[in-house]
């Protein structure tokens, strides 16, 4: 089969592959947003070989940061908020392309392993943060949350409960921060072969955070000893197998100058064989002990070789110590960012339900005592390409991850102005929290 067609049928054929990957159907026209979670698959058909490529360090599933971006080896930083699968999937196809000098684009495939959470607030039995399910309403999600709250003698004990819990996870919540803050400042260190960590003057605020930072200068001396320690030992290896090449080669020479003389003496016993003045055996015993010298020399020809192999190998080696290293410390760094935007994400979420636990909730509650029987109003907070959203909702209206649902009710709405508050402002009536 000629090549060209050939290299058509094999990109059909990945192209097929990928397509029968398990997806959500959801997702077809779903943009990505922070905290999503993707699966990624590349491969690439190697017509040289006949055979696929799998791009590994591109597979598997990779999280989208608090601010947008995706973090990915080979590829870099790609502002993934904002698109749709097929629209990453062939940003990091072209990406790959360029960074590596590839022919044509390989073909990847992008889906959705996990959506970011839902937030639900106000007048339900378990406020707070709860995983998105495609093709979920307003009314589902208010389910998930134990259903509308129905104030009880023990309403505000459990409001109280919930804002010591909510502190607790705020508080967890930022040493999660901190540690996989201080994770990556040593991680970036080592990428760019420092010698010394410089921290963010925030993380020496405290005596717990100096204990993470003598915690990661410790790791990170040991690695980089260990690093030092492993191409020390090559290096020692390359200059014995120098120094072997060097001894070998001299006795070479030697067995060079040996042989040339015993050519010249072979010549001249054999001129006086040829005229009857010497014996054939003394020719016999010349002839002999060259043999023994060029077996010799070709000896010490393939130990050269073998010495030249061996320094060889252990060259590579310091290069395969440092890239396995440099690929060691990616994926880590990758993992870290990760675990960090999380947290970051769950610390605004518990900062807000300390907020509603401790200032609203109470507030809501002297009201809703009053009243036995609530109608239910929704609001729903989405982000847009615009900016925020905010829009009143039936309970069948259908949710979208990310997406913030607050709960009221008509009695209530009349008399307390329900609104969610930015975590991050110190007004608003709100209580201060910890830090």
């Amino acid at each position: 089969m000629p090549s060209r067609p050939r290299h058509r049928i094999a990109r059909l054929v990945v192209a097929a592959g990928l397509a029968v990957l398990p997806s959500v159907g959801f997702a077809a026209g779903y943009t990505l947003g922070p905290q999503d979670k993707i699966r990624i698959k590349v491969v690439e058909w190697r017509s040289s070989i006949g055979q696929f490529f799998e791009w590994t360090p591109l597979v598997g599933e990779f999280a989208i940061s608090s601010a947008g971006d995706l973090s990915l080896p080979l590829v870099g930083e790609i502002r993934a908020v904002g698109l749709r699968t097929d629209e990453l999937s062939a940003e990091i196809a072209r990406r790959l392309r360029d960074r590596v000098g590839l022919v044509d684009l390989p073909a990847a495939s992008v889906e959705v392993s996990q959506f970011r959470p839902f937030y639900i607030l106000g007048l339900v039995d378990k406020p707070g943060e709860y995983q998105f399910r495609p093709g979920m309403s307003v009314i589902q999600a208010v389910g998930v949350a134990g259903g509308l709250y129905r104030p009880t003698e023990a309403g505000l004990v459990r409001m109280q409960r919930d804002a010591i819990a909510a502190t607790g996870d705020y508080r967890l919540r930022e040493v999660e921060i901190r540690t996989n803050q201080a994770k990556e400042t040593r991680l970036l260190a080592e990428l760019e072969g420092r010698d010394t960590i410089v921290f963010p003057p925030e993380l020496s605020a405290s005596e717990a955070s100096r204990d993470l930072i003598r915690g990661e200068e410790l790791t990170f001396r040991t690695r980089r000893d260990t690093l030092n320690a492993q191409i020390e030992g090559a290096e020692r290896l390359i200059d014995l197998f120098r120094n072997e090449i060097v001894a070998l080669t001299g006795k070479v020479k030697s067995q060079d100058r040996q042989l040339d003389l015993i050519n010249k003496e072979k010549d001249g016993v054999a001129n006086l064989v040829s005229k009857g003045l010497a014996i054939v055996p003394r020719q016999y015993v010349l002839e002999r002990t060259a043999a023994e010298i060029e077996s010799k020399r070709l000896d010490l020809d393939t130990a050269i070789l073998r010495a030249k192999q061996e320094m060889t190998k252990a060259e590579r080696s310091i290069i395969d110590f440092r890239n396995d290293r440099r690929r060691d410390i990616l994926t880590e760094l990758q993992e870290v960012r990760a675990r960090r935007a999380e947290a970051e994400q769950r610390a605004e979420t518990a900062r807000t339900l300390v907020h509603e636990a401790e200032v609203i909730a109470p507030r809501l509650l002297a009201d809703r005592i009053r009243s036995q029987r609530l109608v239910p109003l929704y609001t729903l907070l989405r982000q847009t390409r615009e900016g925020p959203r905010e829009m009143s909702v039936s309970e069948h209206a259908l949710l979208e991850p990310g997406d913030v649902l607050k709960v009221d009710s008509e009695d209530a709405d009349q008399r307390v102005a329900v609104a969610l508050p930015d975590p991050r402002r110190p007004d608003n009536g709100r209580s201060p929290l910890p830090r």
